[in-house]
């Protein structure tokens, strides 16, 4: 069943489904990510769909009653994100304190019908087991790589990957290509071993700081920095997914009010770089988030455009049930862009 009620979690709307309802909303966000062809400029979606799918009654077998998803979002709340990643960091203990399978099954079997103990800890081998190598999500990872460095001009080029589950609810994957001076080397972003790289605390909470926006905040906001320069901030959103009757803007409400029963998920494209060669929009949904700056912003950003030389693009693509597909795609040309839509 699904409760239509939203619920509460800590600062976070929410939706209980349980039963065919949780099975079914597990098995479309899989189907969704698979549709939505996402590359290496997102999240990993084979570890989203693994993630999501240990949050499934086939894989966790009744041992949790509900399913709990956040309402702005569409995607799971952050509890249920962190209790699959707390169950495979414990699931080899577990399964060493239950013991062997065929014991298990054994007293299962010869238990009666209204002792459910033994079938519960038979449910509990079955799902540990499965899930115990699972490659999940990461809810907050980064990983730099050195690309090269430039011995005459002191200089060390990296790769930034930083993928978090974000406040919002939405999983984001931002890539940035930037450079770092080896006269600030005394206290580096990035920490130089052997030709490698690993990120230093600081450089991460800049980061997970500055990425809170969109790419061209973060781009502005590291190229302020002494000592850095960027080339590229890119970010990947996978979400919102809006579901049926669930909240959703203009006018992507108007399409859901015609079939109840559908869905549009969205995955933004964000890119601010250097090598841009001219400003460009892309997103039917981009006026949303601009109406949303005050005047001081917008000029903020137009002064950081002109003083660092890059240049925005803004895609869209989408994923939809197929009631939905045909009139998506005119609000897209009325809107004057050309989207993808799955």
């Amino acid at each position: 069943m699904s409760s239509n009620t939203p619920g509460v979690l800590g600062a976070v709307a929410s939706r209980t489904l349980s039963g065919r309802a949780e099975a079914e909303y597990v098995d479309r966000f899989a189907a969704i990510l698979r549709a939505a062809r996402l590359n290496s400029q997102y999240p990993e979606s084979r570890r989203m769909s693994a993630h999501v799918g240990a949050m499934g009654p086939r894989v966790h077998r009744g041992l949790y009653e509900s399913l709990q998803v956040n309402s702005q979002s569409g995607l799971p709340t952050y509890r249920e994100w962190t209790r699959v990643q707390t169950d495979v960091t414990i699931a080899a203990d577990q399964l060493n304190q239950l013991g062997a399978r065929a014991a298990l099954a054994a007293r299962a079997q010869n238990s009666a019908a209204g002792v459910d103990i033994h079938h519960k800890q038979l449910a509990k081998f079955d799902y540990y087991s499965e899930i115990a190598r699972l490659a999940l999500a990461p809810l907050d990872g980064m990983q730099i790589a050195l690309r090269r460095i430039e011995a005459a001009q002191r200089t060390a080029h990296f790769h930034v990957v930083f993928d978090k589950l974000d406040a919002s609810g939405v999983f984001v994957r931002y890539s940035i290509d930037l450079a770092q001076r080896s006269s600030v080397w005394g206290t580096p972003a990035v920490v130089l071993n052997e030709e490698t790289a690993r990120h230093t605390e600081e450089f991460k909470a800049l980061i997970y700081q500055f990425s809170s926006l969109d790419a061209e905040f973060t781009f502005a906001k590291l190229t302020a920095l002494e000592g850095l320069s960027v080339e590229r901030v890119l970010k990947g959103t996978v979400g919102p997914i809006y579901w049926g009757d669930s909240p959703a803007p203009e006018p992507i409400a108007s399409l859901l009010a015609h079939e109840p029963q559908g869905f549009v998920a969205v995955f933004a494209l964000d890119t601010a770089a250097s090598d841009v060669t001219q400003n460009q929009n892309n997103d039917p949904l981009g006026a949303l988030y601009a109406s949303t700056l005050s005047a001081e912003v917008r000029h903020s950003y137009a002064q950081a455009r002109e003083a660092y030389g890059y240049r925005v693009f803004k895609d869209r693509k989408f994923v939809a049930s197929a009631g939905i597909v045909a009139p998506l795609r005119q609000m897209c040309e009325s809107m004057g862009t050309q989207n993808i839509i799955y």
